[in-house]
Order: structure tokens, then C-alpha cells, then sequence
């Protein structure tokens, strides 16, 4: 298992001793739903990247950060390993889980009622010991051509102005998405921002 079971997939998972160490900023990427069938939980809980080291959603998305200073996606996983915590944050839009071998995950999500939706919402943004640490969360191919993504990322970026947290919309990370994503964050200007938040980041540090 690639996150820390507490019941359920946690609402917000975090890298190492991310939660213990001082005030860092972090970044939140917010995805589509957990490929899981444990149902959804309002608990934050640890995620362990070594545990899936190929999956391409945690990849692709690590792999923007290490761009944004120059460096490998391996490099920087060596760096947040060595720390034990990472600026990346991760949730989800919908409040669900979907398995991925689910042939028509688009039947899934139109049954989610509007109100559970909005419900998942504030659930994600009242854990503040995270929330008050983001500078910038990544809406990761909530497209609107799903009706039930339009609802979450409506409610998401109001949520982000009225706290002021940047808020950005990208292609789903994927791998083939990747020179599209770097493309989108350079043209909003958020390059700098990424940069600053890996700042601890930058030297490396011996174990």
C-alpha cells in the first residue's frame, strides 16, 4: 500500500515527517479520485513514494517540481527522502475512490450528489495545519466536460481566493502531459513560485 491506511484513503496525504517539521510551504496538487476501493476518509495521512515508484501521477507531477530548479525527478526524491518530508501535498476533487480497472468511472462520478461534493470541499479545507502552509494548488485535469469536476473546481478556487492561495490548472499528470504542463505553469507565471517553494530543497543535504 502506497499511503497510510486510517480507516479509508486519507482526504490530504503527505510525504514523511512533512506534518512535524517547522512551517516549510507546501504545494497542493489535487487530482481526480484515488485509484482505491476503500472509500474516502476525512483523516490526513502519509504517503510513501518509494512504495510505487513507477506510478505516473506522483512521477509526472514530481518530475514539474525538479524542472522548475533543474534537477531529476530522481534527484529530488533523493532530497525529500534524506529530509523525510516534501512540499508536495496531495487530494483529491471528487469524494470518492474509483479503481482504475473500472471500465466507466464517468457513470461513477455522475452519481456523486452535489451536496457530498461540496461536503469533501470543506472537509479538505479545514484541515488548516496544511491548508495555512499552501501557496499554490494544482487542479489536475478537472476538465468540464465532466459536470461533477466543474462542481469541485468551482468550489476549490473560490476556496483558494478567499485564503489567497494561488490556484492553477493543468493537464492530468501523465507523462506524455508533461511538456504541456511545464508550458501551462511557464505561461501563468508560476515558474517562480514552484522555485521558491523548493528552496530548502535546493542544496543538497548528507545524510
Amino acid at each position: 500500500m502506497n499511503y497510510e491506511n486510517i480507516g479509508g484513503h486519507p482526504i490530504i496525504i503527505y510525504y514523511g515527517e512533512t506534518t512535524l517539521k517547522g512551517n516549510f510551504p507546501l504545494a497542493l496538487v489535487i487530482g481526480r479520485e484515488p485509484n482505491d476501493e476503500d472509500g474516502m476518509s476525512n483523516q490526513i495521512g502519509q504517503y510513501y513514494f518509494e512504495s510505487s515508484p513507477h506510478c505516473a501521477f506522483w512521477n509526472t507531477s514530481h518530475s514539474m517540481f525538479a524542472k522548475s530548479i533543474d534537477q531529476s525527478t530522481k534527484w529530488l526524491k533523493e532530497q525529500f527522502k534524506i529530509n523525510k518530508s516534501s512540499p508536495i501535498v496531495y487530494s483529491d476533487a471528487l469524494p470518492t475512490t474509483i479503481l482504475n480497472k473500472e471500465k466507466d468511472k464517468n457513470a461513477i462520478r455522475l452519481g456523486i450528489l452535489d451536496k457530498d461534493i461540496e461536503q469533501h470541499i470543506t472537509n479538505l479545507f479545514s484541515h488548516m495545519e496544511i491548508i495555512k502552509r499552501i501557496k499554490i494548488v494544482f487542479l489536475s485535469g478537472l476538465y468540464d466536460s465532466n459536470l461533477k469536476w466543474k462542481v469541485s473546481k468551482g468550489l476549490i478556487i473560490a476556496k483558494c481566493k478567499t485564503l489567497g492561495i494561488e490556484s492553477i490548472e493543468v493537464p492530468f499528470f501523465y507523462p506524455t502531459n508533461s511538456r504541456e504542463i511545464i508550458k501551462k505553469v511557464d505561461a501563468e507565471d508560476k515558474m517562480e513560485l514552484l522555485i521558491d517553494i523548493l528552496q530548502p530543497w535546493r542544496i543538497p543535504v548528507k545524510e
